[in-house]
């Protein structure tokens, strides 16, 4: 498995960002303008992954993946697209050799209630506790 964090800087001029890992500072560079980043954190595991330009501009950043092959790319989600009620396009546990999962963090103060499930459905519950992910 390789994983690495790409982080694009469209705007004009260089942005400082910072990555952090659960909490913690893994990571500082200078994005000129135009241009990206990759960097990989050997021997972490674990998140929420968050990418913050300490010099205010915007930021494209997304986790790509490469395993056995096969290549996957999360997209970043900004504090501003947080909500009660998200959507995944697709799941599949069923197929052969198939195995998937859904991450939920919870960056509140309290307890959250999640549950999933399709077509209005309810088919799985969970309790995720204040800043955790399950």
């Amino acid at each position: 498995m390789r994983c690495f964090v790409i982080i694009a800087n469209p705007g004009a001029g260089s942005q400082h960002v910072e990555v952090f890992i659960a909490g913690h500072l893994v990571g500082a560079y200078d994005v000129p303008a135009g241009g990206r980043v990759t960097p990989v954190f050997d021997g972490w595991i674990g998140g929420p992954v968050r990418v913050v330009s300490t010099t205010g501009g915007p930021l494209l950043v997304s986790e790509r993946s490469v395993y056995n092959g096969n290549f996957t790319e999360i997209a970043a989600t900004t504090a501003a697209d947080l909500s009660t009620d998200h959507y995944v396009s697709w799941y599949d546990e069923n197929s052969p050799g198939m195995r998937h999962w859904t991450l939920v963090t919870n960056q509140a103060a309290a307890t959250a209630e999640v549950g999933g499930g399709e077509a209005g459905s309810r088919l799985a519950h969970a309790s995720v506790p204040a800043a955790s992910i399950v």
